[in-house]
């Protein structure tokens, strides 16, 4: 249980160190920082799962799309679950990085 709890933990750390020291190191180009950051965090994660659930790369790579397709299908059910209780709030949608 405490693996499934580090593993996002994790995650969100690297990515966090991961753009910032990418960006210091190559300049303030927002897509490849962003795509080394989100490669090197998923890494993590992995490696996370690896250790935790005592498997190898490709186990953990597993367990870790499964979680994604779990955490995705999850947050679909809450968000129609509180449109049925509150119908009239709108739809909140993220727009995607423009490259700069």
């Amino acid at each position: 249980m405490l693996v499934t709890a580090a593993g996002p933990i994790v995650y969100a750390v690297v990515l966090i160190i991961s753009t910032t020291i990418i960006s210091v190191a190559i300049g303030n180009r927002l897509s490849l920082i962003t795509s080394l950051g989100v490669v090197l965090a998923f890494l993590a994660w992995i490696y996370v799962f690896k250790r935790g659930f005592e498997t190898g790369w490709i186990r953990a790579t597993a367990i870790a799309i499964v979680a994604i397709f779990v955490f995705v299908i999850i947050g679909l059910a809450i968000g129609s679950f509180t449109h049925l209780i509150v119908p009239n709030v709108p739809v909140i949608i993220t727009q995607p990085f423009l490259s700069v």
